[in-house]
């Protein structure tokens, strides 16, 4: 029996310490009115592969420093654009995970497909820049019943300035994915809570790995931050 319970114990530790996950934090603005981009994409990741319609661009991810502990995120210059997404023929048996994050414990559980995040170079006004280029995406899913993560509140720093921001609820997930011919990576995961707060950003412009640019888009408030998972079983 001990022999037992030792392989388990191994067996969880194993699990927990598999994640090469990306090491920022990002706080997500939602966009308002985008072109629509009706564009149907093969995602792959470590659960199977499948087509998700990516409609229009909604989210616009920005490095963010969370209560001082990564103060060089501000000039950080990894982003992701995030698309609005829905399935077309993407497995629906997602697992259930449990995350580690900097700020506590999160428990996941899939339902549907959400969003696209794409890797993409963000500038201030109207005038994109050349596209990033490489990077990884990740494939989204609302969190479903069950899902729970902390409720507290938080003090951060990005490109567009210093705010608090309460978190809610769990939003979504994200893993990495290979989009179109790129196989699937490794498991990693974004988790990203539902937040409030006052910050309002200015106008940017992206340009996209996957999807093209995106010039003078109008930022709402920040809807969500997304941390980075250290580990997950």
């Amino acid at each position: 029996m001990k022999s037992a319970a030792l392989l388990v114990l191994l067996f969880r530790t194993l699990a927990w310490a598999q994640c090469q996950c990306p090491a920022d934090d990002f706080m997500a603005y939602e966009t308002n009115t985008t072109p629509v981009l009706n564009a149907p994409v093969v995602a792959n990741t470590v659960f199977g592969s499948g087509t998700v319609d990516v409609t229009r661009l909604h989210r616009v991810l920005t490095p963010v420093d969370l209560n001082g502990m990564n103060p060089s995120a501000p000039t950080d210059s990894s982003h992701f654009a995030g698309f609005e997404a829905t399935d077309v023929t993407f497995p629906t048996a997602i697992p259930g995970r449990t995350f580690t994050t900097d700020l506590g414990m999160v428990v996941f559980k899939p339902a549907q497909i959400r969003f696209v995040l794409d890797p993409c170079t963000k500038v201030l006004g109207p005038t994109p820049g050349p596209p990033p280029g490489s990077g990884l995406a990740f494939l989204c899913f609302v969190a479903g019943s069950g899902s729970s993560g902390p409720k507290l509140t938080a003090d951060c720093a990005d490109q567009f300035g210093d705010f608090s921001a309460q978190f809610l609820r769990v939003a979504y997930a994200c893993v990495a994915a290979g989009l179109g011919p790129t196989p699937a990576p490794p498991e990693q995961w974004f988790v990203c809570l539902a937040e409030r707060g006052p910050h309002r950003p200015p106008n940017v412009s992206l340009d996209t790995l996957d999807f093209g640019a995106f010039p003078d888009v109008n930022l709402a408030s920040p809807d969500e931050v997304c941390l980075a998972v250290s580990a997950f079983h």
